[in-house]
């Protein structure tokens, strides 16, 4: 009886593995960093203060939650596709139709998962994309360079603090409509205020790797409410923090939305340019 339910569930991993196509699937692993103790010294969380304010998060079960994946028609084993991480401020996973095409043709899988919008705590959010990444690695042939993150407002937010705080999970973000950053950001509008930063610098190599290797995209529309901050956080990052490759794109005449399929492959490309420009090695 315990070899055929092993076997079942062997089958069951080999099915999930190498698919095709846009399908719903639960896991049954975690992330190593996605313990609470492991996210609270990366944000610079009181682990005390999470477990009161997120009781369950300790409880959670990984087989209970629901992700939505995209996998290109052209993806093979045999072959590395990047891996895009979505972060919905809605509760459903599923990335906007408009950005399939740009996927595929940049051979990117997309994965989001559900239950993670903006009603959601902020570490069940950052769990699940690292948890998302865990997963997709163990069952696709993924280019460790191209693992990105992108969500929208408050899910802009919540990525820009995975793309900051884990460049040796991810490496690259784009961030629409929303930006958090480690640092507190002069607000243009009122020299009194700033914006205040809601997680902690990285330390040592990470925070290096960051700032010299990570791809950072801030994105926003120009009516958007929130441009303000995404832009002021644009140019902390590169004026004063010294991020070498991070990009601002902002919509003509746009409000508080995510990118259309053009802006947002052409953000795509501004995360594999260093890639792309990058010197052979002699």
């Amino acid at each position: 009886m315990i070899l055929a339910t092993l076997f079942a569930a062997l089958l069951v991993q080999e099915s999930d593995s190498h698919r095709v196509g846009f399908y719903s699937v639960s896991f049954k692993e975690t992330h190593p960093l996605a313990e609470a103790k492991e996210l609270a010294k990366r944000q610079g969380w009181k682990l005390d203060e999470v477990r009161k304010k997120e009781p369950d998060f300790e409880k959670r079960k990984i087989e209970e939650e629901t992700f939505q994946v995209v996998v290109p028609d052209g993806y093979g084993r045999e072959k590395s596709f990047g891996l895009v991480v979505w972060i919905s401020p809605m509760p459903s996973g599923v990335p906007p139709d408009e950005w399939l095409e740009p996927l595929a043709k940049r051979d990117l899988i997309a994965i989001g998962a559900d239950n993670s919008g903006n009603d959601r705590g902020t570490v069940f959010r950052v769990a699940l994309a690292l948890d998302a990444v865990h997963n997709v690695k163990a069952r696709y042939t993924i280019d460790p360079k191209r693992i990105y993150v992108t969500g929208f407002s408050g899910g802009g937010r919540t990525a820009s603090r995975l793309g900051i705080s884990y460049p040796d999970v991810f490496t690259g973000g784009i961030y629409q409509g929303g930006v958090d950053f480690y640092r507190g950001v002069p607000d243009p509008a009122d020299a009194k205020r700033e914006f205040a930063p809601t997680f902690i610098k990285p330390e040592g190599d990470l925070l290096k790797k960051v700032k010299t290797e990570s791809r950072h995209v801030i994105l926003a529309g120009e009516s958007d409410f929130n441009r303000a901050p995404c832009k002021a956080t644009f140019e902390m990052m590169t004026k004063r923090e010294n991020f070498t490759r991070a990009t601002y794109i902002e919509m003509p005449g746009v409000p508080h939305v995510w990118a259309d399929a053009a802006t947002f492959a052409k953000a795509l490309d501004a995360l594999d340019a260093p890639l792309k420009d990058a010197k052979p090695k002699k």
